[in-house]
């Protein structure tokens, strides 16, 4: 079976990140300034700062606007998978 992911925007800007995998479910919650900066991400309770792909170790993940951060976690979720797919495919 393959991966599902659901990616959401609400109204106080917080975007979610849910992904059905082989392991369970993992629900992420990311945020960031109104006007831009560093991106949070809210992890069972704990908040972490994001890094590109959605890592935890990295470049430092930043959004210029709240308003941009949907399409920027769409955009880091797709490059996470993809660098998977080429470690898979390189191995």
């Amino acid at each position: 079976m393959s991966a599902r992911t659901a990616i959401k925007a609400y109204a106080d800007g917080s975007v979610s990140l849910t992904s059905h995998t082989q392991d369970g479910i993992e629900e992420r919650v990311f945020v960031c300034p109104q006007q831009g900066g560093y991106v949070r991400d809210w992890i069972a309770g704990a908040t972490y700062q994001s890094c590109k792909q959605l890592r935890s170790v990295g470049p430092t993940l930043t959004c210029p606007s709240r308003d941009a951060l949907l399409g920027l976690i769409r955009s880091e979720w797709r490059a996470r998978q993809r660098a998977a797919r080429i470690a898979v495919v390189q191995s």
